[in-house]
């Protein structure tokens, strides 16, 4: 391989990288100081109730989580397997009072290359997916 391969695979690694980093929503879970002991769920696994179904069965609220929003995320899909995996990685059963906001952004763009001007229009949806992190009460 010459130098100008290793550069130009070093460079697309880099911003495949960069790309699985930044093209993520970011899950925060915040604690509302109860203790309860964590379990092993796989993100599949965690109950998804959104407002305002319920579990039917007794649990206890330990967090919240909040998926943030990102530019780059433009799949609601995204933001709930983010929640999920937050949840896992927690250790809760579940997440209820799950709610989705939604903001509508639009941003335009324009130039001139080369004397030919351009310009580009991008509608978008931001969202932000909150809910309480709960564990059965067993």
């Amino acid at each position: 391989m010459t130098c100008s391969s290793r550069v130009v695979v070093s460079v697309l690694a880099a911003t495949m990288i960069l790309c699985v980093v930044r093209c993520t929503p970011t899950a925060t879970f915040m604690r509302t100081g109860e203790t309860y002991s964590r379990r092993g769920h796989e993100p599949r696994d965690i109950a998804i109730y959104f407002t305002p179904n319920t579990p039917s069965r007794p649990y206890k609220v330990v967090g919240t989580i909040v998926v943030s929003p990102n530019r780059n995320v433009r799949n609601q899909d995204a933001y709930l397997e983010e929640l999920r995996k937050k949840a896992a990685e927690e250790g809760v059963d579940g997440v209820t009072n799950v709610e989705i906001s939604t903001e509508k952004k639009s941003e335009s763009q324009g130039g001139c290359i080369s004397g030919t001007p351009y310009y580009y229009q991008d509608n978008y949806t931001l969202y932000e997916v909150r809910g309480s992190a709960f564990v059965w009460e067993d």
